[in-house]
């Protein structure tokens, strides 16, 4: 059985507000980490990151399908410097915004899990 953005520790329920829209740079990403409470145990946080493309906004588990780890190194950088993939600052893969699914790279052919993402308001929100 796959397993599925909800299945993850922590994972925001549907309806969740993430962030605003206007604080997602366009061509860009948002770094996203939920269950960050008392305890600060990394197991019960949830990782994800949004990229948005002019109003269009996509989210994913921050998590490589090559070594399962973060795809970031900094702080909400998710994006190729050319903007046109999402990529994986440990081994250079691509993917693209609207499926997550990789381009090139030691993952070519796997995809990012999908976070559905909605934008209401302004506000962007899980589901």
């Amino acid at each position: 059985m796959k397993v599925q953005w909800k299945d993850h520790a922590g994972a925001p329920d549907e309806g969740t507000e993430l962030c605003r829209l206007d604080e997602i740079e366009d061509e860009a990403g948002k770094e996203l980490v939920i269950g960050e409470g008392a305890a600060k145990c990394r197991f019960s946080m949830f990782r994800m990151f949004v990229v948005r493309r002019g109003d269009d906004v996509w989210g994913y588990v921050n998590t490589c399908p090559h070594q399962h780890i973060p795809l970031n190194y900094f702080p909400h950088r998710f994006v190729s410097a050319d903007k046109q993939f999402i990529m994986c600052a440990n081994h250079a893969a691509c993917f693209n915004f609207d499926d997550g699914y990789c381009v090139s790279g030691p993952c070519a052919g796997q995809s990012l899990q999908r976070v559905p993402v909605t934008v209401r308001d302004g506000v962007v929100r899980v589901g």
